[in-house]
C-alpha cells in the first residue's frame, strides 16, 4: 500500500487504517523512562499499534533518535535505539532522497522550520497524513 493510503471501507463496521508520519522525539520519549513525556508515548504508540495504523519516518529518525537517547542516558543506550529502530517492524522508513531534501529545504525555509523538522513535513505532506 502506498504511503499515505488508507485500508478499509466505510461501511458498517469497516475501520480506517491511517499511514502517520511519527517524529523522532515520540520515539526518544518512548525509550527514555525519565522523559516527562514518557508515558504518553507508551500509550500512544499502543493505541497506533493497536489501531494497525501504519507509522512513517524519514531514515533520519535512527540517528536523532540513537544520539538523543545517548546524550539522555548514555552510549549503550543509543546503541540499543539503533539496533531497536533498525529492526522495528511497526516502522517505515523512508529515504530521504535528494528530490525529498530540496522540497525540504524549501518548506524549512518558508515556514522558518530546523531542517530536520522539515524532512518530517516534507514527508507527511507527501503521504497527506498527520504527523
Amino acid at each position: 500500500m502506498a504511503a499515505g493510503a488508507q485500508r478499509g471501507g466505510r461501511g458498517c463496521g469497516a475501520t480506517t487504517i491511517a499511514a502517520i508520519v511519527v517524529d523522532a522525539s515520540v520515539m526518544v520519549a518512548f525509550l527514555t523512562e525519565a522523559d516527562v513525556h514518557h508515558n504518553a508515548a507508551i500509550a500512544w504508540l499502543d493505541d497506533r499499534l493497536m489501531s494497525g495504523d501504519i507509522l512513517i519516518a524519514p531514515t533520519i529518525l535512527i540517528a536523532e533518535v540513537a544520539a538523543a537517547t545517548g546524550r539522555a542516558m548514555n552510549r549503550e543506550a543509543g546503541e540499543r535505539a539503533i539496533r531497536w529502530l533498525a529492526s522495528a517492524g511497526f516502522i517505515e522508513l523512508e529515504p530521504v532522497s535528494n528530490e525529498l531534501a530540496q522540497s525540504a529545504a524549501k518548506t524549512a525555509v518558508a515556514q522558518g522550520l530546523k531542517g530536520c523538522d522539515s524532512i518530517y513535513v516534507e514527508l507527511a505532506i507527501r503521504t497527506r497524513e498527520p504527523w
